[in-house]
């Protein structure tokens, strides 16, 4: 009976062993990748090059939007390369009609960043395009990679947009 009772607990430690030692490891493997990702978003902001894909729109009045059309927010040094779509109310009719989003092609104004333990990064700044009206951008990036973008125009309704960076962006080529 005795040794019955000895193989029985051995038996359940070896299975517990068994069972647990493999969580353990993922555990390991998924913050080392959580650690790997936080140092590789900390080295993009800090160097501003960054690329956001876009991949959610919400518009203040209507409904989200999920999107696979390459809208992207390029900030290299102190160059905004800004190619998103916008849905809402625009206060001021623009002189062409494909001026309706956010495109702009210009250097920043003025640029904030801050850092939050939590949250990870944030971004304000404020650039000008080419028709003339004032954007002004906050952009929360998170440790893991993931982004969300709040942008407001002065002759426009507020856009928010959710995505991703990319891993290693890619500078845009000048044209000649």
């Amino acid at each position: 009976m005795k040794r019955q009772r000895h193989i029985l607990v051995t038996a359940l430690f070896l299975l517990a062993s068994v069972i647990l030692l493999p969580a353990q490891s993922r555990r390991a493997a998924r913050e080392d990748r959580q650690a790997k990702d936080a140092a590789r978003v900390e080295t993009l902001v800090k160097e501003r090059s960054l690329v956001m894909e876009v991949s959610q729109i919400f518009p203040m009045s209507g409904r989200s939007r999920n999107t696979m059309d390459g809208y992207t927010l390029s900030l290299f040094g102190d160059a905004l390369r800004c190619y998103l779509p916008f849905f809402g109310q625009m206060y001021q009719a623009p002189l062409r009609p494909d001026e309706s989003g956010v495109v702009i092609k210009d250097k920043i104004v003025s640029i904030t960043e801050k850092f939050s333990e939590k949250k990870g990064w944030d971004l304000v700044f404020e650039a000008r395009s080419e028709a003339g009206e004032v954007f002004h951008f906050f952009l929360s990036i998170g440790t893991t990679g993931n982004c969300s973008l709040n942008v407001n125009g002065n002759h426009r309704q507020s856009i928010s947009y959710q995505g991703f960076l990319h891993k290693e962006p890619k500078r845009p080529q000048r044209q000649p």
